[in-house]
């Protein structure tokens, strides 16, 4: 099932399969005096570049994982209930194209 949502300033998809796991797209518009909460209890992070661009990609013992990337005016947060490095960097692959 894939649900997305657009208001002022965000855009989501949600992404659920078969087996309940989620996988989460946020574009964020960076506004003055704006808050992003992240976890920052990961277990490894790591910067990957895809495309030119760097990717910072944090893993959780229990396969979270979280990713950021800044571009512009927005903030991009994909996160997967249950996610390798290989499958992440898949996903933004087909999404920073110039």
């Amino acid at each position: 099932m894939c649900v997305r949502q657009e208001k002022y300033g965000l855009f989501n998809i949600t992404y659920t399969n078969g087996n309940g796991e989620m996988i989460t797209w946020d574009q964020i518009l960076v506004q003055d005096g704006g808050k992003l909460i992240a976890d920052i209890e990961y277990d490894q992070q790591i910067m990957k570049e895809i495309n030119g661009k760097i990717i910072v990609i944090s893993l959780y013992h229990d396969g979270f994982v979280h990713t950021y990337y800044e571009h512009g005016e927005y903030v991009y947060v994909l996160t997967a209930d249950h996610s390798d490095i290989d499958e992440v960097c898949l996903i933004f692959d087909s999404i920073l194209v110039d």
